[in-house]
């Protein structure tokens, strides 16, 4: 499912993380987090172009493996699963302050997608020499 297919960028019918462990070629991660962004409620966090910023992809795969993984460790162990529901949602909090404290985070709060900035080192370079030479009086 894309976000094409709906008329939010989130579909409410997406797949729990049972139907999307994580793949070769990230469609795991995608069903993934519109799972997640639809039963957290978390469109305000987790902007719709979260796949074009590095950042937010390595939380929400670190996120989603977490997950995955408590899942399958608790499995038929009502007590473990509990304690590790728990945790997952301690870390789950964590890890929103991360997201809005990345660079994405800004998509979200304005609705519309914004270009990561790149670092060229040839233009970084540059930006230091032109700083260096304006502390000295030109």
């Amino acid at each position: 499912m894309t976000a094409d297919d709906t008329e939010s960028p989130w579909a409410s019918d997406t797949p729990g993380a049972e139907d999307t462990g994580p793949s070769e070629d990230g469609s795991g991660l995608a069903g993934w987090v519109a799972w997640y962004v639809a039963t957290y409620e978390a469109w305000e966090q987790v902007p719709a172009c979260w796949a074009e910023h590095p950042a937010m992809v390595n939380e929400l795969q670190a996120a989603m493996e977490l997950r995955l993984a408590i899942d399958a460790e608790t499995a038929g162990d009502m007590i473990a699963s509990a304690r590790g529901r728990a945790d997952w949602h301690d870390y789950r909090g964590r890890m929103m302050q991360r997201l809005a404290a990345s660079p994405g985070a800004v998509c979200a709060q304005r609705g519309e997608h914004r270009e990561p900035k790149s670092w060229d080192r040839e233009e970084s370079a540059e930006r230091r020499r032109a700083a260096r030479l304006a502390g000295r009086g030109g």
